[in-house]
């Protein structure tokens, strides 16, 4: 049996509510290309993707594809259904066709002259069937038919759903309301065909041949959403309604609807969603395609194109070597410009230079200006040009096939050696590699260039550098070398990798042929990002990149894939620890878990190192007699004037709220004095002068020791009982000032305060989503009024009540409500349009209204009302926060004197108020 192998993808470029969108597309290997049109796909309970064509069944473990129905006598097969016990049931133009996986056997429950098109579960031995001529039963204990009702054996029946016990019929005829209770029906949109039907909580969403419906369940009534589209499958994930068409895919939001189209370049036949992030769907071009709704990478794709190398310059735009020309994306614009350059030969690399992009031929160097972009011929040479490396002093070093030479006037030379083809350099050192796998090195400064023979590097592709360490990688993984010790040491020793990055955090990105992976020096573990988690995947070989605010780039022949660093979660929950040295008097010792340590008195100091993949984790220690934390932000303790005794320090990683994370070390050591240094003759002789003098005491003190030992065991005992109640107060206290510190102590939701972070913080965060953020504010009509009336009590108890309203009508965990000011609240509503924010602030307003809370001094009602002012904006760098909140203000404020009891958003402060 051949493995599926994977022969295309196709990437949408659609940005949506920041969510990216890729498609993986799994094309058959030629003895599948018998598969039709797959028609459904299904996932049963071990996640394995089961799939029908016309006539045959297909099981998919995610490496092959296994028919599992060899359907000689051609029985057409129009949908497929798994029950609690995990059998298959299929329904054909015979009848039920029933599979049992862990025997491998079928049967056939005919049915005369009659086709099953859908099956649900009615109860646990029934199935329900949707047929050619109605709606019929299955026993499968009996293994008999039954009609529901003769009143529906005269239509032909596509899709059928259940709701409290009332059965919605996609029928040839119309859209059918049954109730099996009183075998009566309801008729809708008579005369059209409806194909299929799926519910939300409220509404039915149906399709004919060439329009989309909504019907709202309470009051029956029927919305055309979309008219001329043929629709082939639709199904709701997420808040959304996903529609396969003839043209491709489209989804809109359920309370919101406005359809936005994926030009795919192929039709979509059906839709399904699998038990994690992924959508799958079936077409004609390809057997298998399926969508990760949820990625945070960003590929863009090129037809007919042959980049080969790129570099991102200090403004972010990304320059990238195609063929004979330049192409350039602009980040912040998000467009694309094909730049003419129009050289004799293929642009092999470029390097950024400040305001210029140095191109590289095989035997010419190029300067492109970015202003002008004009181009200057800087070297031509009849030797092959491999690599350049320009230092901080703007000077041009280039390898050719013989050696390694400085562009000044002319080339001088440097060392000849033979096939130098890459160069990586940090200050002043430069490293490069070989077509012989050996390791050149050159220090700039001394003019000292050195090479490495007897390399464990086999078949060289790339280099990168971080702290003090050159990555190597090659044809069998990854190899470090040590500037300092002169050291290799394998990485990875598991398969090929193409190109290899280091990010600010020291962290190594490398691809493969098909993954990006990220390698953790301190763990020596590494990560992979593969399908799952949306990577476009298409021979990651030809370049990569990695800019200081952390964007990563990798580029293929045809694509570019980007994503920020801190955008991948690691799934990191253990920082762990590493002792680098213990120095004590000027002696170096290095760590051993097992070993106690004997030093002389005088200072100790220990360096550490840990993984800190967001900045932050920070250290504390402490002795384990002495049961104190010492907290640092540094990677090294220093023990000054340490004491004689023995010792057993403590050392752990934990984050910015104190709690461990998992790094923990532990270090005993002890203290002892030399005698040899010290006089011992005078101390022999004072310490039996003090003996004598002690005889003539003693008596005396061995009366009074008992009592005072006794008294000081006390003290201390009463005064360690005192310290803990303290602390144990203080805790106390510091967790409630905390709280009140953020939240409303009267209604418990948060406090202006916290309001001001929070909202900062979306701002910001919605200026780099580009998406809309909403803030709406509350203000209780003639609150003064109602305190004046039934007093202040009874006014707190309406604030209460009234958050407590409010707050319900978030549903949304990123959603926030707090307590702005006396009566009045504020919720901010991240990724929130004006649409959005106006049902929300309806929702608010008639939940205070629901309340019914008496209020005989109010102008404009008998009971407690709410006056709402909102806004809604896109943040840019030209607006400013401020501006936003006052919008929201000024809402409010023309809300309250134009009556009261009523919600104003700021863009229709210039319209009638309706």
């Amino acid at each position: 049996m051949k493995k599926i192998i994977f022969l295309f993808f196709i990437f949408l470029t659609t940005f949506l509510f920041s969510n990216n969108i890729y498609i993986n597309n799994y094309p058959f290997e030629d003895e599948f290309a018998q598969i039709g049109s797959i028609k459904q796909i299904l996932q049963d309970q071990n996640d394995f993707i089961w799939f029908i064509d016309e006539y045959n069944l297909y099981k998919y473990n995610g490496e092959d594809v296994v028919k599992k129905f060899e359907n000689k006598d051609k029985i057409k097969l129009n949908y497929f259904f798994q029950d609690f016990s995990s059998n298959f049931w299929l329904a054909t133009n015979f009848g039920l066709l029933h599979y049992n996986e862990r025997y491998e056997s079928y049967s056939l429950y005919p049915l005369k002259n009659n086709e099953i098109y859908n099956i649900t579960q009615n109860k646990e031995n029934t199935l329900l069937l949707s047929t050619q001529k109605g709606l019929i039963t299955f026993d499968k204990t009996s293994q008999s038919y039954q009609s529901v009702s003769e009143k529906l054996e005269s239509y032909s029946i596509n899709k059928m759903g259940i709701i409290d016990s009332i059965y919605f019929l996609a029928t040839d005829k119309g859209l059918l309301e049954y109730n099996p209770s009183d075998d009566s029906y309801l008729k809708f949109m008579g005369g059209q065909e409806i194909k299929n039907l799926i519910f939300t909580y409220d509404t039915l969403w149906f399709y004919t041949d060439d329009s989309l419906f909504s019907m709202n369940l309470s009051t029956k009534n029927i919305v055309k959403q979309e008219e001329d589209i043929e629709i082939n499958d639709f199904l709701i994930y997420e808040d959304f309604l996903w529609i396969a068409h003839s043209n491709g895919l489209k989804r809109a939001k359920l309370y919101d609807f406005e359809l936005e189209e994926f030009d795919i370049g192929f039709p979509v036949n059906y839709l399904f969603k699998d038990n994690g992030d992924f959508l799958w769907f079936s077409n004609d071009k390809y057997n298998l395609s399926r969508i990760n709704v949820n990625s945070r990478f960003e590929t863009f794709l090129f037809d007919n194109s042959s980049f080969e190398s790129m570099v991102v310059d200090e403004d972010g735009f990304i320059w990238i070597a195609n063929g004979k020309d330049l192409k350039v994306y602009n980040s912040f614009a998000e467009t694309w410009e094909d730049i003419f350059i129009g050289l004799d030969k293929d642009i092999l690399s470029i390097k950024n230079n400040n305001d210029k992009i140095l191109l590289l031929t095989d035997k010419e160097i190029y300067i492109f200006n970015k202003k002008d972009y004009s181009t200057t011929k800087v070297l031509k040479t009849e030797k092959v040009i491999t690599d350049v490396f320009i230092d901080t002093n703007q000077n041009y070093f280039i390898t050719l096939n013989d050696g390694l030479y400085k562009l000044e006037n002319e080339l001088l030379l440097i060392k000849n050696v033979d096939n130098i083809i890459s160069l990586i350099g940090h200050e002043n050192k430069i490293w490069g590699m070989t077509t012989e796998d050996e390791l050149i090195e050159y220090d700039i400064k001394n003019e000292l260039f050195e090479i490495v023979n007897d390399t464990p590097i086999s078949f060289f592709n790339d280099l990168a550098y971080s702290n003090k360490i050159v990555y190597i990688s090659d044809d069998y993984g990854i190899t470090s070398y040590n500037t300092e010790t002169k050291e290799f040491s394998t990485i990875i020793s598991d398969f090929p990798v193409s190109e290899v990055q280091a990010d600010r955090y020291g962290n190594i990105w490398f691809s493969t042929k098909h993954s990006i992976y990220r390698f953790f020096p301190l763990e020596k573990r590494y990560i992979e990002y593969d399908f799952d988690e949306g990577v476009y995947i298409n021979n990651f070989s030809k370049d990569s990149y990695i800019t200081k605010t952390n964007e990563a780039f990798f580029l293929t022949e045809n694509s570019l894939t980007s994503f920020y660093i801190e955008d991948i979660n690691p799934n990191v929950l253990f920082h762990p620890l590493v002792i680098e040295k213990i120095e004590s008097n000027g002696t170096i010792y290095k760590y051993n878990e097992d070993e106690k340590y004997n030093f002389k008195k005088g200072n100790v100091e220990i360096s550490f190192d840990y993984a800190d993949y967001k900045n932050d984790v920070l250290v504390r220690y402490r002795f384990e007699s002495d049961g104190e934390w010492n907290y640092i932000d540094e990677k090294s303790i220093k023990l000054p004037n340490i004491q004689q005794g023995d010792y057993n320090l403590k050392i752990q990683t934990i984050d910015k709220t104190k709690k461990w994370v998992g790094g923990e070390k532990n270090i005993k050591f002890s203290i002892s004095y030399n005698i040899f240094t010290t006089n011992y003759a005078i101390f022999f002789y004072i310490i039996l002068s003090l003996l004598f003098i002690l005889s003539l005491v003693y008596f005396l003190m061995i009366r009074i020791r008992g009592k005072f030992e006794n008294k000081t065991k006390q003290l201390i005992r009463q005064h360690i009982e005192e310290s803990q109640e303290n602390s144990n107060y203080l805790e106390k206290l510091n967790k409630k000032i905390e709280k009140l510190s953020f939240y409303d102590p009267l209604t418990g939701i948060q406090n202006l305060r916290l309001f001001e972070e929070i909202i900062e913080r979306e701002w910001n965060l919605a200026k780099r989503k580009k998406y809309p953020l909403s803030i709406i504010i509350i203000d209780i009509d003639n609150f003064k009024n109602y305190n004046d009336e039934y007093g202040h009590l009874k006014g707190d108890e309406v604030i209460v009540k009234v958050s407590n309203a409010l707050k319900s009508c978030l549903r949304r965990s990123t959603d926030h409500i707090f307590r702005y000011a006396g009566e009045k609240f504020a919720a901010v509503l991240p990724d929130t349009d004006k649409p959005g924010a106006n049902v929300v602030a309806n929702n608010m307003k008639s939940s205070i209204e629901k309340l019914k809370i008496e209020h005989k001094k109010s102008e404009v009602a008998n009971h407690i009302t709410v006056s709402i002012g909102t806004s809604t904006e896109i943040p840019t760098n030209i607006m400013e926060i401020d501006a936003f909140i006052n919008e929201a203000e000024e809402a409010l404020l023309k809300a309250k004197n134009i009556g009261k009891n009523r919600i104003i958003q700021h863009n229709d402060l210039n319209k009638n108020d309706s």
